[in-house]
């Protein structure tokens, strides 16, 4: 329960930071890490109940940063151009914990069949960075 603790502490801390900077690139670093992190964690709880229970709590107190952060990171894509663009995502693609977040997502999803953070969370990343035009 005190590791619990010190994990939403640290993914909170992480994202509050994330959505006071600048720095784009840093902002979805931060996403990720921290997505990866809780889904990690997560998935090491031995009954799933307790897992859902974490990523819900995770979900509870991250959920008005994590869209800052993406409200952020739209607003900063469409302040690029195409090539800019295109380059940003390539570069993100490049990324270890992007191939972690992809990786962990179908083991996340068969463990926890509510997973609405994770749908959510993608699918208003897909919007942002969908669109190179």
């Amino acid at each position: 329960m005190i590791k619990q603790k010190s994990w939403l502490k640290n993914h909170n801390r992480l994202l509050q930071e994330a959505v006071l900077s600048d720095d784009a690139d840093g902002m979805m670093d931060d996403l990720t890490t921290s997505l990866v992190g809780m889904m990690e964690q997560s998935l090491g709880f031995v009954d799933p109940r307790k897992g859902a229970e974490y990523v819900k709590k995770y979900t509870n107190q991250n959920k008005g940063s994590i869209d800052q952060i993406i409200t952020n990171l739209d607003a900063n894509m469409q302040s690029m151009g195409p090539l800019d663009k295109a380059s940003m995502i390539i570069g993100l693609l490049k990324k270890p914990q992007i191939k972690e977040l992809v990786d962990l997502a179908p083991k996340f999803q068969k463990k926890f069949k509510q997973v609405t953070i994770m749908t959510r969370v993608l699918g208003q990343l897909t919007k942002v960075f969908g669109s190179l035009g």
